[in-house]
């Protein structure tokens, strides 16, 4: 086997390789997601808050998260600006 047969038989056994990593990767990402919403789903049940009061936290929780992350965006634009002048 010359040189080159070698080098193209390393990167398609390198190919082989990528790809049943990525797809064990794949598996593993899918595994974890499974995991950490059995959990969160535990949490929930724990709780024992009716749908309707869990909807409404959940809503007010977003919208705090959102307004405080909004408010992070224009106090950096703002510092941003001070610099400028």
């Amino acid at each position: 086997m010359n040189k080159i047969e070698k080098i193209t038989s390393d990167i398609e056994k390198t190919k082989i390789k990528i790809s049943e990593l990525q797809n064990r990767l794949r598996e593993l990402e899918r595994q974890k997601k499974e995991t950490e919403n059995a959990e969160i789903v535990l949490l929930v049940r724990g709780l024992e808050v009716a749908p309707e009061k869990l909807r409404e936290f959940l809503a007010a929780y977003q919208q705090e998260n959102t307004h405080a992350a909004s408010a992070d965006i224009t106090d950096a634009a703002a510092g941003k600006e001070e610099i400028d002048e």
